[in-house]
């Protein structure tokens, strides 16, 4: 579109419905990490960003799971396995 161009009413509708579902496709991920950010007691507060942000969430996952474990294996060198299951317990 030029500078002496008009944009016709159906393009400004679709690129506004376009934006809109954009912004509705990408609010639950950052709900998300935000809500991973917060702390406990925050957690069912009905505030959308954290008062003190805090990565003890991230830090107690990795300390107290096998998560390095379950999440890298060295598929290289192995032949896939037909089922990978991976609990806590193993």
């Amino acid at each position: 579109m030029t500078a002496g161009t008009v944009a016709r009413p159906s393009r400004v509708i679709a690129f506004t419905a376009l934006l809109l579902g954009g912004v509705v496709m990408i609010m639950p991920i950052v709900y998300m990490l935000l809500t991973s950010l917060k702390d406990n007691s925050e957690i069912y507060e009905l505030h959308f960003l954290p008062r003190a942000p805090t990565l003890d969430n991230y830090a107690s996952i990795l300390g107290r799971s096998p998560f390095g474990r379950c999440s890298w294996s060295p598929s290289r060198s192995l032949p896939p396995p037909r089922f990978r299951f991976c609990s806590s317990t193993a």
